[in-house]
């Protein structure tokens, strides 16, 4: 199969696929950005920089803000992309995909996480992980959280279960939202509701006790970034973004790369009053402008420099990187005396080892059964899913159709090749390495995979 190109998707329309490359007309296709997953990559190292140093960094906790935007853009952009090429969604086959995506590599950290408590002397922390097991499998760590009750080793999958809530609910309620009242309607209540719970959060964190303002805000108000992501992805789809003058576009993804900066540096703690009245809110609007900046209103700088093969590489095992640091720097933590720095400099590599077997014995192999779940593209001679083989070079020759077959291509977000006339499916997955060069896509597919929640902080 032709290898893809490697080409970082610079310029306004690098990265789409064409409507004659499609066959039609009135849809252009997403298509790879290597920034997205450089994005996905600081917004990685923001988190472990919160949860490993006492004093640096502690404004991290913005990065798990960071990829509930980029999932409910790229989710959004997957199901409004397939309604267009197939005329329906499949909720069917988006459940399947997503339960391979997410599932197998978080089954085998609660195995291990659970192993370890079985072994390990009683304590508060392993009580705390027989309840965080349960609670992460079905999703609802963020629940029993806002309850106050202690998840042990499995804490931090108070954000898996968000996002998993939100892929169960939201697909239900777009594709019911776009049957009754279409597009324009669509947006218009997400901005809305994002609004108001901008309002509730403020209001309540002023009226309440510190126990709320700590633990029920903080975990059960969480889809405003969310809708943020999703606001983008169907004022893009109405050609909202693109009508927008391209120069204001460029300077708010400055603007707002900047204030995730700001907060990184200089917010405190994720229950500082700042980020409650307003702070929350802010950031993901600052991301949310970062993505129209990378994707819809290239900013040259900005796309090179979050499309750096380290960036890119590490955003693609950011999964892995969430699920594992936490229990590894909390074993650490228990079982040595070491102070911050010493601990954090064992916890990182052995994050990035465990993340890295993690994407090559468990993610893999269920990411290649993932391939095999697209909806079939309805054509005059019958349903077809066609593979569009796409140009070696940004001025190459036109794409070839073929029907589909073994697909294996980079994860997410979706499609990969960064030209014109290419697209992969992300969740197929196979990069040819995990750091360094950029991943090489084998195989390309026919629709806008999965993400996010590899997004997973």
């Amino acid at each position: 199969m032709p290898r893809a190109n490697r080409n970082t998707g610079i310029g306004a329309k690098r990265g789409h696929m064409s409507a004659r490359a499609t066959g039609n007309a009135d849809i252009e296709r997403l298509g790879y950005r290597p920034a997205l997953d450089g994005m996905r990559g600081v917004a990685i190292l923001f988190v472990m920089a919160f949860h490993s140093f006492a004093d640096v960094g502690q404004g991290g906790f913005i990065g798990v803000d960071m990829f509930f935007v980029l999932s409910g853009f790229l989710i959004t952009t997957l199901l409004l992309e397939e309604r267009d090429r197939v005329g329906r969604v499949s909720l069917r086959l988006f459940y399947a995909r997503r339960a391979l995506r997410l599932l197998p590599a978080l089954m085998v950290l609660c195995g291990v996480c659970l192993a370890w408590v079985l072994l390990a002397p009683a304590n508060a922390a392993t009580e705390g992980t027989y309840l965080g097991v349960p609670s992460a499998l079905l999703y609802v760590s963020n629940l029993i959280a806002a309850l106050g009750h202690r998840l042990g080793l499995l804490e931090h999958t108070w954000s898996l279960s968000v996002e998993e809530q939100f892929y169960l609910l939201w697909p239900l309620a777009l594709v019911g939202m776009l049957a009754l009242s279409g597009r324009k309607a669509v947006l218009n209540l997400c901005l809305c509701v994002v609004a108001g719970i901008f309002a509730f959060r403020m209001i309540a964190f002023m009226d309440s006790s510190t126990l709320v303002r700590t633990t029920k805000l903080y975990y059960l108000t969480r889809a405003d970034a969310l809708l943020v992501g999703c606001s983008v992805a169907v004022a893009a789809s109405l050609g909202y973004v693109a009508r927008f003058p391209a120069r204001l576009a460029r300077a708010a993804a400055w603007l707002g790369g900047l204030i995730l900066v700001l907060v990184v540096l200089f917010v405190p703690r994720w229950d500082s009053s700042v980020m409650y009245l307003g702070g929350f809110t802010v950031v993901a609007a600052a991301t949310g402008v970062l993505i129209v900046g990378l994707v819809h209103h290239p900013v040259p700088r900005l796309v090179s420099w979050l499309s750096t093969p380290r960036l890119v590489s590490i955003g693609r095992i950011s999964y892995g990187l969430y699920l594992w640091h936490v229990p590894i720097g909390f074993v650490l933590a228990r079982q040595t005396s070491l102070p911050t720095v010493p601990r954090a400099l064992l916890v990182w590599p052995m994050s990035f080892g465990a993340a890295i077997l993690s994407y090559v014995l468990v993610e893999r192999p269920a990411l290649r059964f993932k391939a095999r779940l697209r909806p079939a593209i309805r054509s005059g001679e019958g349903d077809v899913d066609p593979v569009v083989v796409g140009f070696e070079g940004a001025g190459g020759k036109a794409a070839a159709r073929a029907p589909a077959v073994d697909a294996v291509g980079p994860t997410d977000p979706a499609v990969a090749g960064g030209v014109q006339g290419r697209t992969v499916d992300p969740g197929a997955g196979e990069v040819a390495g995990v750091v360094g060069e950029p991943p090489v896509v084998r195989v390309v597919g026919g629709h806008i995979g999965g993400v996010g929640s590899d997004a997973h902080r």
